[in-house]
C-alpha cells in the first residue's frame, strides 16, 4: 500500500497588540529573553507524558472528487499544552498572557496532519503563551486529504472521509494526544455540488509502530450524494430509451429495416450514456448500483433484437407452410400425352412416342390418381382398342370431383 505523506508544521506566531507596561514591571520581551535563555529543547521534564488538547474549526470544504479519492477541507486547528519551564508566574509581568514571536522551538510542535498537500496555512495565524505555562497555539490550514470511496451503491451512496492528526516525533510515552471537549465545530452547514455533509465524528486510536505506541486523533466526515442530477441525466434517458425500443412490438414482421434500426440505435444510445457517466468515476473491480441498472436496461434492448429475430424465424417458418399448403390445394388443368400431339392450357406441347395416354386426375385437399393406358400392350385394350375407363377420385370432402376419360388407340385425341 503506498504510503500516505503527512504534512508536518513548526510553530511560529504573529505578535499580538502592544500594551504599555508599568514601571517596575517586565516588558514582553525580557520575560521571553528570560525563558528561553536557559530552555532545553527536549521535552518537559516531569513523570508522565506530554498532553496535548486538540480543537478544530470547520471553516469550509472543497469538492470531493472520485477520481483522485480526496477531498479539500479549510480548517481552524487549535493546539493546548502545559510546559511547565516556560512559566512566568514568579516574574512581575505586565501581562498575563502574550504572543511568542517565534521563540518556542519547532521540536515543541507535536502534531501533523495526514494530507496530499497542505495547501496553504504552514505557519500559525494565532499564539499565546499564559503565566502558568500553557500553550495556545492556532493554525489556519487549507488541507487536500485522502478519502476512501465504496461505490458499490453509487449514485445511492453514502461517503466517510477521515482526516488523521498525530504526533510525528513523539510515541504515546512522551506526548499523549486528546479532543477537547467540544471538538470539532462547524462554521456553517456544508454542501457540495455533488453531496451533502450528514455527520461527523471523532474518535482515539492508540497504533503499534515498530518503536512504540502512538496515539492518532480521526475525524470521520460522513457525505451523503445528492443523486438528482443522475437521474435526470443517467434514469430517465435510459428509461425512456427503453420504451423506444419496445416500439419494434408494434411494427409488422416484415418491417425488417424499420425494426432492426430502432433496436440498433437504442442499444448504441445506453452504450453512450453508461460511458458519459463512468468517465467521472474511478476505475474500480467490483460492481456498482449503476452498472446494474445500465446493464439490465441493455439486456431489455438486446431482448428487443432477439424477439426480432424470433418473430422473423417463426414469420419464415409460415411462409413455407402457406405456400406448400397452396401448392397442395390448388386445382391444376390435367394434361394428356398421346402419341399425337396436343397442348396444355398453358400453351406447351407434350407428347409422348410410346402410345401411353396419363390422366392425371385432381380434387381439392385430396391426393391425385391417375389411369394408365395402352394401346395394345396391357389387358386393358384387348378388346378391339376400345375401352371406357372411368375413375372416379374418392375423397370425403363435399368439392371433390370426377373425370371419365375415352380414349381410342387409333385415333388422336384432341386437347380440349
Amino acid at each position: 500500500m503506498k504510503a500516505v505523506p503527512k504534512i508536518s508544521f513548526a510553530i511560529y506566531f504573529v505578535s499580538s497588540k502592544r500594551v504599555k507596561c508599568p514601571p517596575g514591571t517586565m516588558t514582553e520581551g525580557q520575560i521571553l529573553n528570560a525563558l528561553f535563555s536557559n530552555y532545553t529543547k527536549m521535552l518537559p521534564e516531569g513523570d508522565s507524558a506530554v498532553e496535548v488538547q486538540i480543537e478544530m474549526h470547520v471553516q469550509d470544504m472543497g469538492s470531493l472528487n472520485e477520481i483522485t479519492s480526496d477531498f479539500e477541507i479549510d480548517i481552524l486547528f487549535t493546539q493546548l499544552w502545559r510546559d511547565e519551564s516556560l512559566s512566568f508566574a514568579h516574574m512581575l509581568a505586565c501581562k498575563r498572557y502574550f504572543s511568542l514571536r517565534g521563540f518556542l522551538p519547532p521540536t515543541v510542535s507535536t502534531v501533523s496532519i495526514t494530507a496530499h498537500r497542505l495547501l496553504h496555512g504552514e505557519t500559525p495565524c494565532s499564539d499565546q503563551l499564559h503565566v502558568n505555562g500553557t500553550l495556545w497555539i492556532n493554525h489556519r490550514l487549507s488541507v487536500k486529504s485522502p478519502c476512501n470511496l465504496d461505490l458499490r451503491q453509487f449514485p445511492f451512496d453514502v461517503q466517510s472521509c477521515i482526516l488523521i492528526l498525530e504526533s510525528y516525533s513523539h510515541n504515546a510515552e512522551e506526548v499523549q494526544l486528546r479532543w477537547m471537549e467540544e471538538a470539532v465545530t462547524l462554521m456553517k452547514p456544508i454542501q457540495l455540488p455533488d453531496f451533502d455533509m450528514v455527520h461527523f465524528e471523532t474518535k482515539k486510536e492508540n497504533l503499534l509502530y515498530p518503536n512504540g505506541y502512538w496515539d492518532q486523533l480521526q475525524v470521520v466526515f460522513t457525505f451523503k450524494r445528492r443523486y438528482g442530477f443522475y437521474i435526470i441525466q443517467a434514469y430517465v434517458p435510459t428509461y425512456l430509451t427503453i420504451i423506444v425500443s419496445w416500439v419494434s412490438f408494434c411494427m409488422e414482421p416484415k418491417a425488417l429495416p424499420a425494426r432492426t434500426t430502432v433496436g440498433i440505435s437504442s442499444l448504441l444510445a445506453l452504450t453512450f450514456q453508461f460511458g458519459n457517466i463512468l468517465k467521472n468515476l474511478p476505475r474500480v473491480s467490483y460492481v456498482k448500483a449503476m452498472d446494474v441498472w445500465m446493464l439490465g436496461c441493455i439486456s431489455f434492448v438486446f431482448g428487443t433484437m432477439v424477439e426480432l429475430a424470433f418473430v422473423c424465424y417463426i414469420s419464415r417458418c409460415q411462409n413455407s407452410v402457406r405456400s406448400a399448403e397452396r401448392r397442395k390445394d390448388r386445382v391444376r388443368t390435367s394434361q394428356v400425352w398421346t402419341n399425337g400431339s396436343c397442348r396444355s392450357r398453358a400453351g406447351q406441347n407434350n407428347s409422348n412416342g410410346n402410345g401411353v395416354l396419363f390422366i392425371y386426375l385432381f380434387a381439392e385437399n385430396s391426393t391425385h390418381e391417375m389411369v394408365y393406358l395402352s394401346n395394345g400392350h396391357s389387358k386393358l385394350g384387348e378388346k378391339n382398342h376400345e375401352e371406357k375407363i372411368e375413375r372416379i377420385s374418392t375423397n370425403k370432402n363435399k368439392h371433390s370431383r370426377h373425370t371419365v376419360v375415352k380414349s381410342e388407340s387409333p385415333k388422336k385425341e384432341k386437347c380440349k
